[in-house]
């Protein structure tokens, strides 16, 4: 999309108090289709999430479930049918019982496990994963630099889009790992709608780049 992308477009959509249909549901219908993106999207405020290639019985399940029920025609041959739509997200959040990642990473102190086994059933995959995102701390710690660059030298358009982008990706991540300091800090900062840049912002930032220090710190000892 020209000059904005989905999210921005949704914002706005929510936010126009002359819209007359800023109140009707929302359905995202996206291509990423990570763990932790439908719970990342729902966060934001969209009523349902559907990932591309579109599947069409789960967009007929997602229509009907928001649809008024007054405004929904049922043939007679679906009448004999159970045709409520199946709760799509409890599905997705349906797992085995996770393994005590606790005793297995006992240096991973800022980790909430509980949330991390909703998303790792085995140590091997909750490790690669973990190893993974400390190899991405550096870049994104640079672009945290760049953004407060940006803010503190009075491009706050820039800065506050550059670090909007950095901080959706770092939800989703945190989140899913059970980063739960980390995810609270991208919140907090996400839910800051001012054009310009202000300290909290900014000190929001400081602190993120601390707890991903701290964090970058903690899964070494997984290496050791």
């Amino acid at each position: 999309m020209p000059d904005m992308d989905g999210l921005e477009t949704y914002e706005k959509f929510k936010n126009q108090s002359e819209n007359l249909s800023k109140d009707s549901p929302v359905v995202i219908l996206t291509a990423n289709a990570l763990v932790g993106d439908r719970e990342y999207y729902l966060s934001l405020g969209f009523n349902s999430y559907l990932s591309k290639p579109i599947d069409p019985e789960a967009l007929e399940e997602t229509v009907y479930k928001l649809l008024p029920k007054n405004k929904i025609t049922v043939s007679k041959e679906q009448e004999t049918k159970d045709i409520e739509p199946k709760d799509l997200l409890a599905s997705e959040m349906m797992v085995t019982t996770p393994p005590s990642f606790k005793d297995e990473f006992p240096g991973l102190k800022s980790f909430d496990f509980v949330i991390t086994g909703e998303y790792y059933s085995d140590t091997e995959g909750l490790k690669e994963a973990l190893l993974d995102f400390s190899a991405t701390i550096p870049s994104i710690e640079r672009e945290l630099d760049k953004a407060l660059d940006l803010l503190e030298n009075n491009s706050d358009a820039d800065g506050k889009k550059l670090l909007k982008s950095l901080l959706r990706s770092l939800y989703r991540t945190g989140k899913c790992l059970g980063a739960m300091k980390l995810t609270t800090l991208v919140e907090k900062l996400l839910s800051d709608q001012s054009e310009v840049a202000s300290t909290a912002t900014i000190t929001g930032c400081k602190e993120l780049k601390q707890e991903l220090a701290l964090i970058d710190e903690q899964i070494k000892t997984i290496k050791e």
